[in-house]
């Protein structure tokens, strides 16, 4: 079996754009490279968690709810309300709630408010009433039979599960 013979190679000039060379991307000496300044950091309103900081978001959030005025509730204070909750339904504060978590939680509870309360608060509450109004009738099943039973953690509150549980049964309580 015969081999073809391969095509010559195309010739180099065939690809350069003298265009594409001034604009194109080149590569950076080491010098080059390191005198470049970074990019400034994004200047968005971020909660840092202290221990300081979580207490004062839970005075707030105390304040908040005296008032019933949820819609000015920041991320923190919903972290802050389901902290309260926790203790409230299980008798236990959240282990898990370290500064870093409190920051984590933080930022899911305003991409939750964000994509799915439109950006209310107050609705996000409502949410929460319901959740943990469910949770407290289970626990205390759990109680009176003495059984064990996952618990309500701040990944489950804060994310998208129990927000299509809880449109389920609106829309099941709008069909009655």
């Amino acid at each position: 079996m015969r081999r073809r013979p391969r095509a010559p190679a195309p010739p180099p000039e065939l690809f350069e754009d003298p265009e594409a060379r001034e604009t194109s991307c080149r590569v950076l000496s080491l010098v080059e490279f390191a005198a470049r300044k970074a990019r400034p950091p994004k200047s968005t309103r971020r909660f840092t968690a202290s221990a300081s900081r979580i207490e004062a978001a839970r005075r707030e959030m105390s304040g908040i709810a005296a008032r019933q005025a949820w819609e000015e509730a920041r991320p923190e204070h919903l972290v802050a309300l389901f902290c309260w909750l926790h203790e409230e339904v299980y008798g236990v504060e959240p282990a898990e709630m370290r500064p870093a978590q409190w920051e984590f939680a933080a930022k899911g509870a305003q991409e939750m408010v964000r994509r799915h309360f439109a950006g209310d608060p107050a609705a996000c509450v409502e949410f929460m009433r319901w959740v943990w109004k469910q949770e407290h009738e289970r626990e205390q099943w759990r109680r009176d039979n003495r059984r064990d039973g996952r618990r309500v953690g701040w990944r489950l509150q804060f994310g998208d599960y129990l927000v299509t549980d809880w449109r389920v049964w609106k829309s099941r309580r709008q069909a009655r």
